[in-house]
């Protein structure tokens, strides 16, 4: 994003890495931080910076819904990999919009989707099915994936948070 979160631990005094993709947001913050703090919001992806990645950390934190543009199940299993080996023993903060309604009246226990789920309706089948794989040749929609605003965003639930994080090492 903004370098909000970097700034505010900036002035903690923590010392950070932070990256964001979009070069117009890395630009408008580093015109604060640089003069102020000396340092720089970096631009990159998360899957540009996992293939990177070296140093220790002492936390991570992917924030202001940051998981919900990790579409991919993969993209999401090499980046928790990848904080789990620069980040062995610290804390792991993940930003995401949620699957699971905000407010259940019975309290339904969650249940895991398979990660590649059939499609639920007509539309689903003709968009995702038809269109999507056999015309097009592009991979089954994954699991949480839902269309937001012009874009595709991932809903995570927390039977697939659970699943993927204790795949990749975390608790």
């Amino acid at each position: 994003g903004g370098g909000r979160e970097m700034i505010a631990l900036l002035e903690r005094g923590y010392t950070v890495d932070a990256f964001e993709p979009a070069a117009s947001l890395v630009e408008a913050a580093n015109k604060i931080i640089i003069p102020r703090f000396g340092t720089r919001l970096r631009q990159a992806t998360l899957q540009e910076w996992s293939k990177q990645a070296h140093g220790t950390y002492d936390a991570i934190f992917a924030g202001w819904g940051m998981w919900t543009h990790i579409i991919r199940h993969h993209d999401r299993m090499t980046a928790l990999r990848t904080f789990r080996q620069v980040c062995p023993s610290g804390p792991l903060l993940l930003s995401f919009w949620r699957y699971e309604k905000a407010f259940d009246n019975y309290e339904d226990p969650a249940t895991p989707l398979p990660l590649y789920p059939e499609p639920q309706n007509r539309m689903e089948r003709l968009t995702r099915s038809l269109l999507r794989q056999k015309i097009l040749r592009l991979p089954p929609i994954e699991r949480g994936t839902g269309w937001f605003a012009g874009m595709y965003v991932h809903y995570t639930s927390e039977c697939e948070l659970r699943e993927e994080g204790s795949l990749a090492g975390w608790n």
